[in-house]
């Protein structure tokens, strides 16, 4: 579905693009964003240790970070992990 995003409306492609820049690599090739919909961006992760680091990047300042890199409606990050 990542792909499906980035074919998207242009919010959606600015927030992959700079989830891209922002996010570490070893957290975001156990992390996809599943949907962006009313300014909410879900993630799914490959488990509970990345979800925790993700996390950890949103307490310190990636929403922040994507909102601004993104210029769009960005409200909040959703975590999920299986």
């Amino acid at each position: 579905m990542r792909k499906g995003l980035r074919k998207g409306n242009r919010q959606s492609s600015s927030v992959v693009e700079a989830w891209d820049v922002l996010v570490p690599t070893h957290i975001a090739r156990q992390a996809t964003i599943v949907s962006i919909r009313n300014g909410v961006l879900e993630v799914v992760t490959d488990g509970s240790a990345i979800a925790y680091q993700l996390n950890r990047l949103v307490r310190g300042g990636l929403l922040r970070d994507l909102q601004l890199a993104s210029k769009g409606t960005l409200r909040k990050i959703k975590i999920r992990s299986v």
